[in-house]
């Protein structure tokens, strides 16, 4: 999926903040979203951004990383379980891809076929696919 245009503002974006502590990012990902495959400190990921809740544990976390020269692409989004459902997830996707349009002709993300609800989430705010991949068990 991918975008070209400015999105929609959401309430929280404000919240974002960008360089998280490495250790949070990496302890809120092993709660949320252990596959994710850009982690702090590897390869792939350019910038870290984050939503920090009252007490500063992280509570939504993405990568900026690159698939294609000069095309950022979001990465290892997670939301933490127990908030979830309150928009953090569009926040965190629309605050870092209006930061990154500043500078890029487009933001890219990616997701499993089966993740109804980020799918959901990212047309809501302005996302298109702009293709689809298929993947088999090898045999």
């Amino acid at each position: 999926m991918a975008t070209t245009r400015p999105l929609p503002a959401v309430p929280g974006e404000d919240r974002l903040t960008w360089d998280p502590d490495p250790a949070a990012v990496d302890a809120l990902l092993d709660e949320a979203n252990p596959d994710a495959y850009v982690r702090p400190g590897r390869p792939g990921g350019l910038a870290w951004a984050a939503v920090p809740g009252p007490d500063g544990r992280l509570l939504a976390c993405g990568a900026a990383s690159y698939h294609r020269p000069g095309v950022p692409h979001l990465a290892s989004i997670a939301v933490s379980p127990s908030a979830r459902r309150q928009g953090l997830g569009a926040a965190l996707t629309v605050g870092m891809t209006r930061h990154l349009l500043r500078t890029a002709p487009a933001v890219s993300l990616a997701l499993w076929s089966g993740n109804t609800v980020a799918r959901a989430l990212y047309e809501r705010i302005g996302f298109a696919t702009g293709h689809d991949y298929a993947t088999r068990e090898l045999t």
